[in-house]
């Protein structure tokens, strides 16, 4: 019966030779400096195999050929087999293409459900906290904005939950759709901009060919792969043989963004999936990415080009550090104070991202589109700690100019005749000065003032007889300076 090529190599040279032969040093007890971290006493064991009690790296001399070299088990059997004086007939190599486990839908439902389950258990917390917390100590004290919106969202919260524990499929399939489009649609508004800027590309390479996106695919998908270098040579410097560094995965996040590093490891943990050394939590935060047509024509799956092959228990640990490092900047970025909500006279509300450092009444120039801001008190509004801003110019030519009927509503027009027209904006009335709000801040604004849109359309479209265009959902949008109105002929 002939030998495989592997197997003449593997029975011809021990780990132990080959160590020796390519440079390192060996010492008492076939202990060496393990090349696959950065070790700083012996921690490697090699003798027919090898076996790192650092980092755990562990195989056979074609095993640690192939990663000391990074080459494919191919090309180390080759090279061993020239290094060492094998002789070999390339008819002698075989290779076996494992097929991958078929992941069931059922099972990737059932990560989503448990992720999602985690998420809303934290929330809850969260809002209980909430309550708690700022609950008012007396009855004329005024809601804080976090007390206000635990008691909005507590028990919707807890409902949740509770059909994510005993409810049918089609409603745990609701829920996790529309958490996870929540997540999505505010977690853009949360990422860094990354160095290598490139964007994700999502959809499949068939996608790509049909819509002529190819070079946006191809991009995206060396961009992982050398995102997947990275974490690599990351884990390599900042694990020790025992811990791994707090700060590993702060210069992977800055430069490629919590995006790409979040794909890049969510696709090597679901083509790892049966590796039991991932935690079932990072399981379940992984099987929330969706990958379309991960495999190609020929049956390879083009995740495994960018799943990054460090060991799966440190991995998890650095995996651990991602999520908690894009948490913590989702937190200090929902703290900063850089939103308004604009409320449109075509009867829109959207939420503008405004530069912090510049002057409260350009930003309110630049969005309105008037010279002469006026500040207004809105009994509803005002008990919030919020003031609007309108357009002062406006109320001079009212018959030029849209009134906006959310600010008009607001503002009580139909009971004194004096509507707002125009853009009007909403920001905070802090001690002495104006501020802008924060994303929870202009995110919880703005769905209050959506639930009751229609009404306020209604009320003051007949009180001053209008049929303004409606549009039903809020919309989010960068903050573009506008052209101040002009005397003749503006340009709203």
């Amino acid at each position: 019966m002939r030998m495989t090529l592997y197997e003449t190599v593997k029975s011809n040279v021990t780990t132990l030779q080959a160590a020796e032969r390519y440079g390192l040093k060996v010492g008492h007890g076939g202990m060496c400096k393990c090349p696959f971290h950065n070790d700083k006493n012996p921690s490697m064991k090699v003798d027919k195999r090898f076996h790192c009690f650092g980092c755990q790296a562990d195989g056979d001399v074609i095993n640690f050929t192939s990663r000391l070299f990074d080459l494919s088990p191919k090309a180390a059997a080759m090279k061993l087999a020239d290094d060492f004086g094998i002789h070999h007939d390339p008819q002698q190599i075989e290779i076996t293409i494992k097929k991958p486990r078929m992941i069931s839908e059922k099972e990737i439902f059932e990560h989503k459900v448990s992720y999602c389950y985690e998420e809303l258990v934290n929330y809850r917390n969260l809002l209980v906290q909430w309550q708690q917390q700022y609950a008012p100590k007396t009855p004329d004290e005024e809601w804080h904005p976090l007390f206000i919106h635990a008691v909005h969202n507590l028990e919707t919260v807890e409902q949740e939950l509770d059909t994510l524990l005993s409810g049918s499929d089609y409603e745990k399939r609701e829920i996790v759709s529309d958490h996870l489009r929540k997540k999505k649609y505010h977690g853009e508004d949360y990422l860094m901009e990354p160095t290598v800027n490139v964007p994700v590309y999502p959809e499949s390479a068939a996608h790509a060919r049909k819509f002529g996106e190819l070079e946006q695919y191809r991009k995206s998908h060396f961009a992982n792969i050398d995102c997947k270098k990275d974490i690599e040579q990351a884990i390599s410097e900042n694990f020790d043989g025992f811990r791994l560094n707090k700060r590993a995965a702060e210069e992977i996040i800055a430069k490629y963004g919590p995006e790409r590093v979040s794909t890049v490891l969510a696709a090597t943990v679901q083509v790892k999936e049966w590796d039991g050394r991932f935690s079932a939590a990072n399981k379940d935060w992984a099987f929330t990415f969706d990958f379309p047509d991960a495999q190609n024509d020929l049956g390879f799956d083009r995740r495994d080009s960018y799943a990054v092959t460090s060991h799966p228990a440190v991995l998890d640990g650095f995996i651990n550090q991602v999520r908690q490092d894009i948490k913590a900047m989702e937190h200090r970025l929902e703290d900063e104070r850089k939103y308004a909500v604009l409320l449109t006279d075509t009867q829109e509300i959207k939420i503008v991202e405004c530069d912090p450092q510049e002057e409260m009444f350009g930003i309110a120039r630049g969005l309105i589109g008037c010279e002469w801001i006026e500040l207004v008190e809105a009994t509803p509004l005002a008990e919030q700690g919020y003031l609007l801003l309108i357009d002062d110019e406006g109320k001079m030519r009212s018959g030029e100019i849209p009134i906006n009927c959310i600010a008009s509503d607001l503002y009580a027009s139909d009971q004194h005749g004096d509507p707002i027209v125009g853009n009007t904006m909403i920001v905070r009335a802090a001690d002495e000065k104006l501020e802008l709000l924060t994303a929870s801040e202009a995110k919880h604004l703005a769905d209050d003032l959506v639930k009751s849109r229609d009404k306020a359309i209604e009320k003051i479209s007949r009180a001053f007889g209008l049929l303004p265009k409606q549009k039903t959902e809020p919309e989010i949008m960068s903050a573009s300076r506008r052209q101040p109105c002009k005397k003749n002929g503006m340009e709203r």
